[in-house]
This record gives C-alpha cells, structure tokens and sequence, in this order.
C-alpha cells in the first residue's frame, strides 16, 4: 500500500508526499517522475518487446526517431536488444522483468519503486537482475550525491 500510494495510485487519508522538497501528493501518476515495477511484470501481451518498452512514451512530445532511439538504448542497457521483436508470451519470467523495468526506465523517473522485483526468479536470473540493479544506482548515486546506495 506505501509503493501505491507514493506512486500515486491510492490517494492518502493525510499527510504529504513530498519529493526533492515538492508535495506531490496530489499530483497525478504520469507526473510524479515515480517509477514503479511490479512483482507481476504488466507487459501487453500483443504487443512486441520494443512496443512494451516504447508504451510510456506514447502522447509525449518527441520524434518518432527519437523515440525509437530512446527504445534502443534502454534495450541495451537492459540486455534485452535481441529481444525487441518479440511477444511476451515467449518470454522467461527474468526476460519479462528487465522488459517492466526498462518500461519505467524510460521515463526517466527520479526515483524507482519495486514491489519484490525478484520474487519470482530463479537464483540465477535473481542474482543477474540484483547486478543489474545495483549497476543502475551506482550510476544514479554518481549523479545524485544523496542517491543512497543499496
């Protein structure tokens, strides 16, 4: 109930949310810049890899060149690039993990939310998604001097 909340998807009783000295409790989802991956990953099932990741950016304000680009460079970061032209459905359950992941990355959120991102990986997908993750906020810490560390 806290990542929903904080994400924006239940509105609280009281209190604040305050982000970077912003209240942003009243905000709505699409401009919090919250990042939140679920445990059970939320892919369209029709639609391609690239189309997964490329949703978010829907209704933005950018060439579609450049989204294509933006797609393509979060694939490779997540490791996911010869995997763009194809459907959920013939996926791993780590594959479909860095898919959510690279679809909240994107946006380029400031912080990123994860309800129990590796619950439902074996121990080798786990132990490469926490590489993964840990690489991702070392990068984030290196250009936020109060990104605290996992």
């Amino acid at each position: 109930m806290v990542l929903e909340t904080i994400g924006g998807l239940v509105i609280p009783d009281s209190g604040q949310i305050l982000l970077e000295g912003q209240d942003i409790t009243c905000k709505k989802i699409q401009h919090r810049r919250i990042g939140l991956v679920f445990q059970d990953h939320a892919v369209f099932p029709h639609m391609t890899v690239s189309e997964n990741v490329g949703y978010p950016l829907h209704g933005k304000h950018f060439p579609a060149a450049e989204k294509s680009l933006r797609v393509k460079n979060i694939a490779e970061k997540m490791g996911i690039e010869s995997l763009v032209h194809r459907r959920p459905a013939t996926l791993s359950g780590g594959e479909l993990q860095r898919i959510a992941l690279a679809r909240t990355l994107i946006q380029e959120p400031l912080i990123l939310l994860l309800d129990e991102p590796l619950a439902s990986l074996d121990t080798h997908l786990r132990e490469e998604l926490r590489k993964l993750l840990r690489g991702l906020n070392k990068k984030r810490a290196n250009h936020h001097p109060c990104y605290s560390r996992l």
